[in-house]
């Protein structure tokens, strides 16, 4: 077995030192990514793309009156699909698709990390339009969603396009 000698006297094998190595690099790359997404989220990026907290809030608590969805609370896997489907334009949005055009496959999964460890507020809903009925799936569920499956309301403007 292959060991090493501490300075304090402690045998070591190299697989310890091995495992040790990579749980050491796997805690600075997580912190890097959330330093990442919290950059990307209250700066935007270099390569133009704007802050996200000009749009979904400070909180990620959204913006319903203005069209823009509570992004806090929601899975980082979701936030992270949605913006890899702004990117490649299975997902149509004239303001998002070139924001995530302009983020990195980094950024986006990070900033969606950032979004999804913020927890959102109880009673967060979105605008009501007034002429929604729940029977008209078409029209409720852009602008209201079902919170209780967790889907989001989406703005007329941000409605899911898949081909």
């Amino acid at each position: 077995m292959d060991q090493s000698v501490t300075p304090h006297g402690f045998l070591i094998s190299a697989a310890r030192l091995a495992m040790v190595g990579v749980m050491m690099t796997a805690t600075m790359a997580h912190a890097r990514s959330a330093d990442l997404g919290a950059t990307v989220a209250t700066k935007g990026t270099a390569q133009g793309a704007p802050a996200c907290i000009g749009c979904h809030g400070a909180k990620g608590e959204g913006n319903a009156a203005a069209g823009f969805p509570r992004l806090s609370g929601l899975s980082a896997e979701y936030l992270a699909t949605q913006l890899d489907d702004f990117t490649s334009g299975q997902r149509s949005n004239p303001v998002m698709r070139p924001i995530a055009k302009n983020m990195s496959s980094d950024s986006r999964k990070a900033v969606a990390v950032y979004f999804g460890a913020l927890l959102s507020r109880a009673g967060i809903k979105a605008a009501d339009p007034g002429n929604a009925v729940p029977s008209d799936a078409g029209a409720w569920l852009p602008t209201r969603g079902r919170w209780e499956s967790g889907l989001p309301a989406r703005s007329v403007m941000a409605r899911v396009a898949r081909v």
